[in-house]
């Protein structure tokens, strides 16, 4: 006889969402920098150029986001300020999520 959804699941879900599941604390300004400063040297050394950003000072722009929003921020200062070699000021607001989906021609 096959096992229900729930016997063979219920303990993950359980764990996974139950009072035992783990939390991630939020993430402070030093972690974020740390984070940010990181990730302007792998930068710098996948495009082979001497990367500056200043990650403190898009903390005080940005505000309150989400890590995932201040990361695609530096990234998007860091190639920008490579390609163009000039920095810019990025708000939240102008890192629009792009539209995704199935592009029917492509199959």
């Amino acid at each position: 006889m096959a096992l229900s959804a729930d016997e063979k699941w219920g303990f993950f879900f359980e764990r996974a969402i139950g009072e035992e599941s783990l939390v991630a604390a939020p993430v402070d300004n030093t972690g974020l920098v740390t984070v940010l400063d990181a990730l302007t040297k792998l930068h710098g050394r996948a495009y082979k150029w001497p990367a500056s950003f200043d990650a403190g000072q898009l903390i005080r722009e940005l505000g309150a986001q989400p890590v995932r929003t201040f990361v695609r921020a530096a990234l998007e200062a860091l190639d920008l300020q490579y390609v163009y070699n000039e920095n810019i000021r990025l708000a939240a607001a102008t890192l629009d999520e792009q539209k995704l989906e199935e592009d029917s021609d492509f199959f």
